[in-house]
């Protein structure tokens, strides 16, 4: 037992197994929010990469360059080499996997959020009172 600031006794609390601390929420939170940030930075740089393929690369196939692999831009088909193609497609990819991945953990680990889901962590106490497992009634 702990003293309180008015000098009663506060019970030690006790874990119940399925919440989460504070802190442990901050701090996912903010790995979610860099998530976020870096899918944005690469959402930008996959648009820009995008226009300066669309600008320089080829509208007819060169197979002495190896830039034989199409890649439909807006109607206008250019001509990439494998790793230009797959680099864009990666860039891509990524930055939206990171993008979703960090949107959703912002979400779930705001606290408003988990608030109205009624989700609480270790550091709360909880609203409602504990429920007692009742043994099942047998006929009397």
């Amino acid at each position: 037992m702990s003293p309180a600031p008015d000098g009663a006794e506060t019970p030690p609390r006790q874990p119940s197994g399925h919440g989460v601390s504070v802190g442990f929420l901050r701090l996912l939170r903010r790995v979610a929010l860099v998530l976020a940030l870096i899918g944005s930075v690469g959402t930008w740089g996959w648009a820009v990469l995008w226009y300066k393929y669309y600008d320089t690369l080829p509208r007819s196939p060169q197979p002495a360059t190896g830039r034989t692999y199409v890649m439909n831009m807006h109607g206008v088909p250019v001509y990439a080499t494998w790793a230009e193609r797959h680099r864009l497609d990666l860039i891509e990819n990524l930055s939206f996997i990171l993008l979703l991945a960090g949107f959703v953990g912002a979400i779930l680990t705001d606290p408003d959020y988990r608030q109205r889901m009624g989700w609480r962590s270790i550091d709360q106490p909880s609203d409602r009172p504990r429920r007692r497992s009742q043994p099942p009634a047998g006929p009397n």
